[in-house]
């Protein structure tokens, strides 16, 4: 949902990140203005996919978790790397590759 300061007519950066509301403020810069600007023409047409019910996301978590491909990191303090494609690898791709179903 829109900030009720929000200069923009279409929609707004600030409805994903709101913290980029403040680029929208009476007291933001003009690079902060032109920063929300651009990003929220990026947005322009796009759709976002319906987010998962917690019961799908922990379903979908435990099964990418069980993944073949999935070499665990050794410190823990990332996700992982994917063994298919021989790089780091976030939960997002993992979720768009679908082999972990």
């Amino acid at each position: 949902m829109k900030c009720g300061h929000c200069p923009l007519a279409g929609r707004c950066f600030g409805e994903i990140q709101p913290a980029a509301c403040e680029c929208g403020d009476a007291k933001a810069s003009d690079l902060q203005k032109r920063f929300l600007e651009a990003r929220s023409a990026a947005m322009e047409g796009r759709v976002d996919p319906p987010r998962p019910s917690v019961s799908e996301f922990f379903a979908k978590l435990d099964a990418i978790k069980a993944c073949p491909w999935l070499v665990p990191p050794s410190c823990g303090c990332e996700f992982g790397r994917c063994g298919k494609y021989d790089r780091p690898t976030s939960y997002p791709e993992c979720l768009d590759c679908g082999e972990y179903a």
